[in-house]
């Protein structure tokens, strides 16, 4: 098993499980902030997904699916495709209210774009240099991989723990 399957098996397991926490929720669950200062899961499920996006767009220099399939219309959001959700403040995060479908849609329609870029990477690809769309410089894609991961495991660890709150362990505790 090369490494590139093994990633690919995680990110499989891993979209399970957050769309089982996420088709288990209300669309007024996903919008409880379990503290003052919490991020509710709907708002977790968009950004991370529209990191996502962005990330293997910019990979693949092809057009984001925000953008080219009106998923910021359907979310009622502007086109911005700079707007992942990083930097927002909780004002805006609060009045953030998605619903379950339009989250679960987004994800299925950006997945297999993910899944087409990261099968297409060789290692070569990896060590290439391109421009950093979070910063004024240069980066390697393998670091903007890493910078995925790193934001992509954190938020289906905290979607889980926050269904975990609102349900009670369900499936999880049999």
């Amino acid at each position: 098993m090369d490494a590139a399957a093994i990633i690919l098996e995680r990110l499989d397991a891993y979209a399970i499980q957050v769309e089982n926490a996420i088709g288990e929720l209300t669309d007024e669950d996903l919008s409880h902030q379990p503290g003052p200062n919490d991020n509710p899961a709907g708002w977790l499920m968009w950004h991370m997904t529209r990191f996502e996006d962005r990330s293997f767009a910019h990979i693949a220099g092809r057009p984001q699916v925000w953008t080219e399939g009106d998923w910021h219309g359907r979310f009622g959001l502007p086109e911005d495709p700079v707007d992942t959700g990083a930097g927002h403040t909780l004002e805006r995060v609060a009045v953030f209210r998605p619903r379950g479908e339009d989250l679960l849609g987004y994800f299925a329609a950006v997945r297999p774009k993910t899944r087409e870029c990261l099968s297409g990477l060789t290692p070569e690809n990896l060590d290439e240099e391109v421009d950093d769309f979070l910063r004024d410089a240069r980066i390697r894609v393998g670091a903007i991989l890493g910078r995925f991961f790193g934001d992509h495991f954190s938020h289906v660890g905290q979607i889980c723990y926050i269904r975990g709150h609102l349900k009670g362990w369900g499936k999880y505790g049999r």
